[in-house]
């Protein structure tokens, strides 16, 4: 929790030194540096135990980029506030064949760094295409279920030590003009990491909570536009 709130604060100092310059979202400077925040919405690709009955979410995501001509280098940290899929949870606990007992949860938090190339093209419509790599701070949140009066829970997975992985993201934005001094922006992308649990699950013979990796995967898509 500390990495992440080190992160969070990170992100709004390098924010707020441009803030001046913009209200909304980005601007681009004389410099050749552009700054911007995208808000939206981030999608899972499948909520199930594999992914930790992860759900929709909102995504914040704050980025620079500098452009030698077409080609240049983006830099970009963003935070994904996650939730628990009650769908895909209530599905689990069918096929296991358990009654609606306690269950006891927690949301998954994501934040991250990325860097890497970019590229844009275009003229009325711009469009910025770029592949970024870096590191994550995953916490995948926790799970407990549990019958009334039960000693032992049947089932639990909470955030192991291991909290830092590498991941990469790639992004397409299209900015459309309104006007000769305003363009709306739609951004879409794809995040990839990894998460680390302490597993315990009786059932599949796991008596003791064990470490086990699972795979985060995120589609997100925001709305913005510069002035």
């Amino acid at each position: 929790m500390r990495q992440q709130l080190f992160l969070f604060v990170m992100l709004c100092v390098v924010y707020n030194g441009y803030a001046q310059q913009q209200r909304i979202t980005n601007q681009t400077l004389p410099s050749g540096w552009t700054f911007g925040v995208n808000s939206g919405v981030s999608f899972v690709e499948k909520s199930n135990e594999n992914s930790l009955f992860r759900g929709n979410s909102m995504a914040t995501q704050m980025f620079g980029r500098y452009y030698f001509g077409n080609v240049g280098i983006g830099v970009t940290s963003g935070i994904v506030a996650g939730a628990i899929n009650n769908a895909a949870l209530n599905k689990f606990l069918t096929e296991r064949k358990w009654q609606q007992g306690q269950i006891s949860k927690s949301n998954p938090f994501n934040s991250y760094f990325l860097f890497g190339p970019s590229y844009k093209f275009g003229e009325r419509v711009m469009v910025n295409a770029e592949l970024q790599g870096g590191i994550f701070i995953n916490n995948p949140g926790s799970i407990t279920i549990s019958q009334p009066g039960a000693v032992r829970s049947l089932y639990r997975f909470e955030g192991a030590e291991r909290n830092l992985f590498p991941g990469f993201s790639g992004n397409i934005s299209l900015a459309y003009p309104i006007n000769s001094s305003t363009r709306f922006i739609l951004n879409t992308g794809y995040l990839q990491t990894k998460s680390s649990v302490n597993l315990y699950d009786p059932q599949r013979g796991i008596e003791m909570a064990t470490e086990q990796e699972s795979q985060v995967k995120q589609f997100t898509v925001g709305l913005s536009s510069t002035k």
